[in-house]
C-alpha cells in the first residue's frame, strides 16, 4: 500500500510584494519574533487563498497584520 501525505501548496509570489514582506517583518520584529521571508509570504498567501483571493492588500493597522499572521505561524525554540 502506498501512504500518502499532505502536500504543501507551492505559491506563485506577485513580482510587487517585498514592500508588504518588509512591513510584516518590521510588525514582527516589534513584537520579538522573526520569520524567513518565504515563511511569511506563505502566511500571508494563505490568508489571502482562505478568502478566496490571490495577494489580499495588507490591514492598515499593524495589530491587525499580525494577528492574521499569527494564524498560520508558530512558535519555534530558537536554539540559543
Amino acid at each position: 500500500m502506498k501512504v500518502l501525505k499532505f502536500k504543501p501548496p507551492t505559491w506563485n509570489r506577485p513580482p510587487d510584494d517585498a514592500a508588504d514582506i518588509r512591513r510584516m517583518r518590521r510588525v514582527l520584529h516589534e513584537r520579538g519574533y522573526t520569520a524567513p521571508d518565504e515563511t511569511l509570504y506563505s502566511a500571508w498567501a494563505q490568508v489571502s487563498d482562505d478568502l478566496c483571493a490571490g495577494w489580499l492588500l495588507l490591514p492598515d493597522l499593524d495589530d491587525q497584520l499580525f494577528q492574521e499572521l499569527m494564524r498560520y505561524l508558530e512558535e519555534v525554540e530558537d536554539g540559543s
